[in-house]
């Protein structure tokens, strides 16, 4: 539906009263894509999460399942224009990485159950998913790969048209 949402403003930005359409301002591009915040990678990870007492001795071991997604706000990508190259430059910020979900019937203790509380061995979780998927780097590369597919297919027509080209390049390098 967001898709639908942002096709039809791509059509309304392109159709104008006289009969010719035509690339005007990054600012276009921009609304174009403006769909907001877009889920691009969502991972299933299943991990065991140890638990440390306060002389670092292992207190006990929970394995989980969780799901994490990588998101990107839509309003944070920005676009400029090389008019010589006929190139539009699509600067792309870092993905979101959202706080795992954990499956709290998938916990199991290898150890006897510890007399612990059960919020904080889903934070224990949710920080050891968290940790391994940043380390880990797929669901960013993911996430980067995915959402340069959508605005390619959004800002394509646009583009072919007066025969510009699409870059991307990561903000912040």
């Amino acid at each position: 539906m967001v898709l639908v949402a942002a096709l039809v403003a791509a059509g309304s930005i392109l159709i104008n009263n006289a009969k010719e359409t035509t690339i005007t301002t990054e600012s276009q591009l921009e609304r174009v894509v403006n769909v907001s915040k877009l889920s691009s990678a969502k991972f299933s990870y299943n991990g065991i999460a140890v638990k440390k007492d306060d002389k670092g001795r292992d207190e006990y071991h929970v394995k989980y399942k969780s799901t994490v997604t990588a998101s990107f706000s839509m309003n944070d990508i920005k676009f400029s224009e090389d008019k010589d190259a006929k190139k539009i430059i699509a600067s792309l910020p870092a993905p979101r990485i959202d706080s795992p979900v954990i499956d709290s019937s998938s916990l199991a203790f290898f150890e006897r159950n510890p007399d612990t509380d059960l919020q904080e061995v889903i934070t224990l979780c949710k920080q050891d998913a968290l940790r391994e998927i940043k380390a880990d780097g797929e669901i960013t590369t993911t996430a980067t790969d995915n959402i340069k597919k959508t605005v390619e297919a959004l800002t394509k027509p646009i583009l072919e048209e007066k025969g510009y080209t699409l870059e991307y390049r990561e903000q912040g390098k």
